[in-house]
């Protein structure tokens, strides 16, 4: 079973950590909080974060866009979302860009802050199952080139043995028959017969061989086809949605 999210709460106002972490916690997470960047990078240094949940506005050193920058720099695995009581475009369009997933107005509302973190955490299971898919994919081909290399090799081999072997073979069945030819006695001939038989049997025996090899080495065939990705990438975007749209939107609908 996989362990519950991690989460950082950065923010300079009581108020507004106690609301999240509340929410947070209900759903289940890990939550840790921060008064400002400062100790928001000090905890991120020292603890592994899926998830960080930032104010905008903070007093020194850095306010949330450079926090944000920084994450995206330092920890690119781990997603960011911006608070912000005075919502507008200019403001937003920069974090968005530079690594934030997400964007919240202030006063945080508590269905709108699980609707939020549960997309985020969808996201990131998907984009996990991709990877792995991927992996297992690469692990594939990897795989099937040095069965292929083995074959061919088997198949070479099988080539070179039978060159080997029934060349012999038959350059001595055709000298047994050019012996024939000459003045016979009895014992020449029944020798001739008795050569001729074995020669035989084991010419029968190298193709045996060979047609076993042979027929080991076969398998039903493989028929490759294009992958669609397409079924496990567009779910993770439908859940993305569109953060611009909600910027200009107060709490209150004005």
């Amino acid at each position: 079973m996989n362990a519950p999210g991690h989460i950082l709460i950065v923010d300079d106002e009581p108020a507004i950590l106690r609301v999240c972490e509340r929410t947070l916690c209900q759903m289940g997470y890990r939550v840790k909080s921060a008064a400002d960047s400062r100790e928001a990078l000090r905890q991120m240094a020292a603890e592994n974060f899926d998830f960080v949940l930032t104010d905008l506005a903070m007093p020194e050193p850095a306010d949330g866009e450079r926090l944000t920058e920084e994450i995206a720099r330092r920890w690119p695995s781990t997603d960011v979302v911006v608070m912000t009581a005075y919502p507008a475009l200019e403001t937003a369009i920069p974090v968005l860009k530079n690594g934030a997933r997400d964007y919240l107005v202030k006063p945080i509302r508590p269905e709108i802050l699980r609707s939020v973190v549960s997309r985020c955490f969808e996201k990131r299971r998907l984009s996990g199952e991709l990877d792995g898919a991927e992996n297992l994919l690469r692990e594939l081909e990897a795989s099937r080139a040095k069965l292929e290399k083995v074959e061919r090799f088997q198949k070479e081999t099988l080539a070179r043995l039978g060159r080997e072997l029934t060349g012999p073979v038959s350059a001595s069945l055709l000298s047994l028959e050019s012996l024939s030819q000459l003045r016979p006695s009895l014992r020449k001939i029944k020798l001739y017969k008795l050569a001729r038989a074995r020669l035989v049997e084991l010419q029968e025996l190298i193709e045996n061989l060979l047609l076993f090899a042979k027929n080991r080495r076969r398998r039903p065939a493989v028929h490759r086809s294009p992958t669609n990705v397409k079924g496990v990438i567009l779910p993770a975007q439908a859940i993305q949605g569109n953060s611009a749209t909600r910027v200009a939107d107060s709490p209150d609908g004005s």
